[in-house]
């Protein structure tokens, strides 16, 4: 197995729920002050979060745990936005 050095902050499960027809999500980059658009495989990722250093080196157990809680817990949390989403309707739209 690979150990999973790019790790999301936000699951990837959740932000999947905001893809649009093409299958990337609209956002907003503060830092550029532009609208773009993006696949959620690259939002909200960084190198390492959850990896502990120690003496005996890395340990991705953190990671590991999490994916798998993340496994359990997606059905659930992604059945219920599929209900939201699908009773709401949105006054914005992006640009």
């Amino acid at each position: 197995m690979n150990n999973p050095i790019r790790q999301h902050h936000v699951p990837k499960f959740y932000l999947d729920g905001f893809v649009d027809s093409s299958g990337y999500v609209n956002v907003f980059d503060r830092v550029r002050k532009e609208y773009r658009s993006t696949a959620p495989k690259n939002l909200s990722v960084i190198k390492d979060y959850y990896t502990v250093n120690s003496k005996n080196g890395k340990s991705y157990e953190v990671e590991t745990q999490l994916a798998k809680l993340e496994g359990h817990t997606a059905p659930i949390i992604s059945s219920r936005l599929r209900k939201f989403n699908k009773s709401t309707t949105y006054p914005y739209k992006l640009v």
